[in-house]
């Protein structure tokens, strides 16, 4: 059975006599209020109207005599009556702007105030003359002020609002007392009453001493509440208990699937690593550890946010996004690992909750091994393998690139094709491998002496390109910057080398072909410029520039 007693919260609650009378108090204060302020408000426009008015039978009053005075420059008057209408007890200044041949007058009321524009009438100053017209000689300005208006607004609303508020006062009295007696009371009774009851009993005999249909009412309403409560008790225990049972239940087995999910992630092939929102690794796998080049311990005690690593990499930008707009996050990066290991890797990275706080799920795929065979098949397909040099069709791509170029700034280029003098019977002499570092010997030789605009290629044996830019936009100025090129590679192959002992004096024959944008055929350039190679050779004498 449900054992109700009275708690130390129910018996510091404020009683509803006190919780009325508060409430009361404070509608009496509103109503109060706004009534005042409701006659103060209507008497303020009367007030204010009545000082209008006075002050308007001044200016009558006084302005004809004023003028007259003004006309006939009569100082001592013009004094005496400005003086005497700032002595009305509503007029707070009086002024008389300067007219021709009279100075300005300006007096304040002794009783003091500041004047208001609201409260103040100006008079045209005349007087009669010839011929029925009217003669202005000045203008009269009487102020008064809204402090005299209030002044009036109190001694007006005194006695009403004095006898309004009793009334109200008594009213409410009255209000009060009925309210008290025939409400407030039998409840309070019927509050003291149940707090002596013993509720577990599930009876309520002394709710008899009330009289009234409505306690009667509530008295029963109470025993049927009594028992339903009871029913309801017995019922929650019990749903409580199949409630803790299936707690268990499903804690064990989330427990179970938390450590069946961890044995997954641990022995998963894919690196994957969870941090907290502020940065610290809570687990990690063996593929991660393997991946950054560490060990798991390594990773759990690192925080990315302090890892210079993670600065310089953009995966730290990565993560900040995903916590920001928490969403999904994936890319592909190099970078050095905090452990000193260069990778390639693809990354995603994921927004999960975690004892309800925000973490990352980083998850990461190892490119490293596929970068560098990429890289090593872009360096097959466009370097030669023994110099390192662009092959032809990198030297094709370039190629058509300069042309492009040509046809958007108009300067000139040249392509100067090279063929080493008597390699085939160094080769042949002296054997493949010096041969094979001659070709480097040359192919370094040709790269510290040409701009850094400019293309170096082997395109196979002992042949070498040089394609030059920018020589000039008039076609004699390009052919002797051409030629001033061809000669400093045939000095720079000229000089005597050594090679594995071997004594070798090289030489060379340079074909050259002027070219620009409208030429849009670099397989046709190339033709070209190996003639002019092939004329020098036949001539064995300084370059024939073709054009």
């Amino acid at each position: 059975m449900l054992r109700v007693t009275p708690t130390m919260q129910e018996r510091n609650h404020t009683p509803l006599a006190a919780h009325f009378l508060r409430r009361f108090l404070a509608i009496y204060a509103a109503l109060s209020v706004l009534g005042l302020a409701a006659m103060a408000t209507v008497e303020y426009q009367r007030q204010k109207s009545r000082v209008m008015d006075e002050i308007r039978a001044l200016a009558t009053t006084f302005g004809p005599v004023l003028g007259h005075a003004i006309w006939d420059y009569q100082d001592t008057a013009v004094t005496a009556i400005v003086h005497g209408i700032a002595l009305d007890p509503d007029v707070v200044e009086v002024s008389v702007p300067a007219a021709p041949g009279f100075a300005n007058r300006r007096e304040a009321s002794p009783q003091g105030g500041t004047p208001s524009a609201i409260v103040r009438v100006e008079t045209v100053l005349t007087i009669p003359g010839d011929g029925g017209t009217v003669q202005r000689v000045g203008t009269l300005a009487i102020a008064s002020s809204e402090s005299v208006v209030w002044r009036h607004v109190a001694a007006g609303i005194a006695t009403p609002a004095t006898v309004t508020g009793a009334l109200l006062l008594l009213g409410a009295f009255t209000v009060w007392q009925l309210v008290t007696r025939l409400f407030v009371a039998p409840l309070t009774l019927l509050s003291a009453q149940l707090q002596r009851e013993d509720l577990a009993a599930g009876t309520t005999r002394r709710l008899t001493r009330f009289p009234g249909r409505e306690f009667a009412v509530l008295r029963l309403r109470f025993m049927l509440l009594l028992r339903q409560v009871g029913r309801a008790q017995a019922e929650l225990r019990q749903s409580y208990a199949l409630l803790e049972a299936r707690v268990r239940e499903r804690t064990l087995a989330l427990s179970q699937a938390l450590e069946f999910n961890a044995a997954i992630i641990r022995n998963s092939p894919v690196p994957i690593g969870v941090y907290a929102s502020d940065g610290d690794c809570v687990a990690a796998n063996d593929a991660y550890a393997r991946l950054v080049g560490a060990r798991v311990d390594d990773l759990l005690a690192q925080n990315f946010l302090d890892s210079p690593a993670w600065h310089q990499s953009p995966l730290q930008s990565v993560c900040r996004t995903a916590l920001a707009t928490h969403l999904p996050q994936q890319g592909e990066l190099r970078v050095r690992t905090s452990f000193g290991k260069e990778i390639w890797c693809e990354y995603r990275v994921l927004l999960t909750q975690l004892g309800g706080q925000d973490h990352l799920l980083l998850q990461f795929t190892d490119l490293t091994e596929r970068r560098r065979l990429e890289e090593e098949l872009r360096q097959m397909a466009f370097q030669d393998a023994l110099t390192q040099l662009p092959n032809r069709r990198l030297l094709l791509d370039r190629l058509d690139q300069a042309i492009r170029g040509s046809r958007r700034h108009g300067s000139h280029l040249a392509v100067l094709f090279i063929d080493l003098n008597k390699f085939k019977l160094l080769n042949d002499t002296y054997g493949h491998d010096v041969g094979d570092k001659l070709l480097v010997v040359v192919a370094g030789r040709l790269q510290a002496m040409v701009r850094g605009s400019d293309t170096v290629a082997r395109l196979g044996g002992d042949e070498f390109v040089v394609l030059s830019t920018e020589l000039g936009h008039a076609l004699d100025e390009a052919a002797r910057n051409a030629e001033l090129i061809a000669g400093k590679i045939r000095a720079a192959l000229s000089a005597p080398c050594v090679i594995d002992g071997v004594h070798h004096a090289c030489s060379a024959s340079v074909g050259v072909q002027l070219f620009a944008g409208d030429d849009s055929d670099a397989e046709a350039i190339l033709k070209r410029a190996d003639a002019a190679m092939y004329e020098d050779k036949k001539a064995s004498r300084p370059d024939s520039v073709a054009r």
